[in-house]
């Protein structure tokens, strides 16, 4: 059974530098039904935003100052799998397209584009997500707990709950595989595959993601040194950090720590809430 498409719960993120595209375009994806548009003006400010949101697709302008579009790409794919990419560029090169959808985007589009086919595009992303996501969680709504932390659906079969619990208490602690299964009562293998059907992403995924966006939310203080932040969120070392940091969002944490404080007053310079 075909799951129908929700225009207006979780956001569509547009980021692109050029600000009459990027208001041509917000205003397109309202007038078609998407009343939940966020829009970003650049990679930087895109970041800022996904680290303390859920977004449904990401429509993405390759060209962009500091971040690039591909940095993005590999960020989303890395720590959101449920989300699709949908990439507008004004490179109609055969290598652009491919080495995008090697990365992972869901979509290729090349200026001047088609709105009806980017609705066509945005249609199908959002399809997926509830397929792979909202389907794959029975539903759930997660929504934000203490601290930032998720607060658990209470939908959820109560040994996984258990499961979660104590990763979100243990986050700056060594956590295996073998110790989340004990605490759900299920075998290895049998709590994997629990928390795949449930979730929609491996437990190593859930831990990976859920400690990138603890480590995203201290690096906005200017009081605690990158070192310290990779300690809180469970890595060994400062170079352990900053490559699982960079490989799920696309720039150092030291690049991150410098484009949020230069916002730490206001919102980062695109970002429109």
């Amino acid at each position: 059974m075909k799951i129908p498409v929700s225009k207006d719960s979780l956001p569509i993120l547009i980021v692109e530098d050029d600000v009459e595209c990027l208001a041509l375009l917000e205003s397109l994806l309202k007038r078609k039904g998407y009343s939940n548009v966020v829009a970003a003006g650049s990679g930087e400010a895109a970041l800022e935003y996904l680290a303390g949101n859920e977004v449904g697709a990401l429509v993405l302008d390759l060209h962009l100052p500091g971040v690039s579009g591909t940095g993005l790409v590999k960020m989303v794919r890395a720590c959101r799998p449920c989300m699709s990419v949908v990439i507008v560029t004004g490179s109609s090169k055969l290598d652009t397209a491919v080495e995008c959808m090697k990365l992972g985007a869901a979509d290729f589009l090349t200026k001047p584009i088609s709105f009806e086919r980017l609705v066509e595009c945005l249609d199908r992303a959002l399809e997926r997500y509830q397929e792979s996501c909202g389907a794959a969680a029975g539903g759930l709504a997660w929504r934000e707990g203490e601290a930032g932390a998720p607060a658990i659906p209470e939908e959820l079969p109560e040994r996984l709950r258990a499961a979660i619990r104590y990763l979100e208490e243990n986050l700056a602690a060594p956590i295996s595989l073998e110790r989340l299964a004990e605490e759900a009562c299920f075998s290895k293998f049998h709590f994997c595959r629990e928390f795949k059907k449930y979730l929609g992403v491996t437990p190593i995924q859930y831990l990976m993601q859920r400690r990138i966006d603890l480590a995203a939310r201290l690096l906005r203080s200017k009081h605690l040194p990158i070192s310290a932040v990779a300690l809180k969120t469970g890595f060994p070392d400062q170079s352990e950090f900053t490559k699982s940091f960079k490989k799920c969002l696309g720039v150092t944490p030291s690049t991150y720590k410098q484009a949020a404080l230069r916002g730490a007053s206001a919102a980062l310079p695109g970002l429109v809430l």
